[in-house]
This record gives structure tokens, C-alpha cells and sequence, in this order.
């Protein structure tokens, strides 16, 4: 939060990354609601969430853009927000061509390093900052878990955090459900897997890629080797690229 407070209003793109549901829309809206109660204007501040079929259904980037610049609030600085912007198809260029404009303030968030590949990071380059968004850290885990249960200790703390990670909403569905916080993890990770990078990479073996993320652990991507899975050899440079497809959409580091 403090970045983007230190970022406001500065000539440059702030680009927020971060596995699924980490929570960068959340800071993206958190950050929104600050600059109301600091007098922005309503009008001032456009919120447009890619993954809502509502804001898909505005059209392609050139509609989109029209939409926001339609609504641009005439010498007022204007903060344009663009949550999960990948989904848009050459989503590149819109982000330019609002950057360009006068009076506005460009904020967008992605959930795999791909939103900086590319011909975005050429088009794109000097005119960007990232910050990335992690999960819950242990110390930041321990004080929400400290504040229900006064008394448990760090060690047992520890323990629990490994098993169950730093996903903020999984905590959430904990308090319903244990079954429900696990299905909500796995969803995760099935919806990251499938469209981070069965889509990206355009995998045809979906069984053989899952079986090399199972063995993850055992592989480095300085030392990889040819792969055998189910008598399926694995050339070294595939297995390369598909670790660090892994490691960019932040599900291993």
C-alpha cells in the first residue's frame, strides 16, 4: 500500500503482480477507497475488473478505451485501475494509450509474469514499475492466528502455516468449512495450471505436465535432464520452459 501511495500521481505505470487470489484487487480497492476519503472525486477514479463478463462485455480494446476516455473528468487527475487487464486481447496498447494521455494515473494488476513479457515490456520500457504481491508471510500469519489464539506458540504456528500457505481467503472458508478452505486451494490451483499455463503454453500432454509440477521438487532448472513420464521422454530445454512457466505465474520460486 505504502508504494502506491509513494507512486500516486507520478508520470509512470504501476504494474502489480502476484499468484491468484493473493490479494491485488483487494489492495488495488483498498487504495481506491483511500483516495475517496482523501477528496478524490467519485468521477476521478474508474475500477474496471477483467474478470467480470460485464467489463468484458464493453467490447474489444478500442471500445474499452473509448469508455474510460468518455468518462475522464477534464483537468482533475484521474485514476484509471485495470484489475486482471491479461484478459483483454492486446491489452498492451491500451495501457499505452491511457499512460500517454494527460491526467491520468495508470494502475493495472496481472496474476503471471507474462503481463510483463513481451511486447509489453518493450513497448512499455522506463514507463512501468512492479511490485509484486506475495501471500501471507509467516510473521504476518502469525499475528492473525496470535489475535484469535492469544496462547499458541510459534513453533505449532509454523507448522500450520506450512500445511496451509498464506492465501488469505483460504481462511476465510476455513471458518466454514475444512473441506470447503481445501476445494477453495484447489481451485486455485487447477484455474492457475489451466489457464496460466496449459493455455499459455499450449500443452498437449496435459497428464505429462502434471506429473513434472508433482516432481518439481527433485528438478532445477540449471540441472534439469531429460524427463521420463510413462515412458514419455521430455526433452531437457522443454522441461525447462515449463518450470519456469511455473515459477512466473509465482506457484514455486
Amino acid at each position: 500500500m505504502q508504494t502506491l501511495r509513494n507512486l500516486k500521481d507520478q508520470n509512470i505505470i504501476k504494474v502489480i503482480t502476484g499468484v491468484r487470489r493473493c490479494g491485488k484487487s483487494t489492495l488495488l480497492e483498498m487504495f481506491a477507497n483511500e483516495l475517496l476519503q482523501k477528496g478524490i472525486e467519485q468521477a476521478q477514479i474508474q475500477f474496471l475488473n477483467f474478470e467480470d463478463l460485464d467489463t468484458l462485455a464493453i467490447g474489444d480494446i478500442f471500445q474499452i478505451h473509448t469508455n474510460i476516455k468518455e468518462r475522464l473528468v477534464p483537468d482533475k487527475m484521474n485514476y484509471i485501475f485495470l484489475d486482471e487487464v491479461q484478459n483483454v486481447k492486446d491489452f498492451q496498447r491500451l495501457v499505452d494509450s491511457l499512460y500517454i494521455k494527460k491526467n491520468c494515473d495508470v494502475y493495472i494488476t496481472g496474476s503471471n509474469a507474462y503481463l510483463l513479457s513481451g511486447e509489453l515490456a518493450t513497448l512499455l520500457t522506463g514507463r512501468y514499475i512492479e511490485t509484486s504481491i506475495l501471500p501471507l508471510q509467516f510473521v504476518e500469519y502469525y499475528d492473525f492466528i496470535a489475535s484469535k489464539s492469544p496462547n499458541i506458540s510459534k513453533i505449532d504456528t509454523l507448522g500450520n502455516y506450512v500445511v496451509e500457505g498464506g492465501i488469505p481467503e483460504y481462511y476465510k472458508q476455513k471458518n466454514i468449512s475444512q473441506k470447503q478452505a481445501d476445494n477453495f486451494v484447489t481451485s486455485v490451483l487447477n484455474t492457475i495450471v489451466e489457464k496460466d499455463i496449459f493455455e499459455r503454453l499450449n500443452v498437449r500432454d496435459n497428464m505429462v505436465y502434471l506429473e513434472l509440477l508433482r516432481r518439481h521438487r527433485d528438478v532445477y532448472v540449471g540441472k534439469v535432464n531429460n524427463l521420463e513420464v510413462d515412458f514419455v521422454v521430455i526433452r531437457t530445454a522443454i522441461c525447462r520452459k515449463w518450470i519456469l512457466t511455473v515459477q512466473r505465474c509465482f506457484v514455486i520460486s
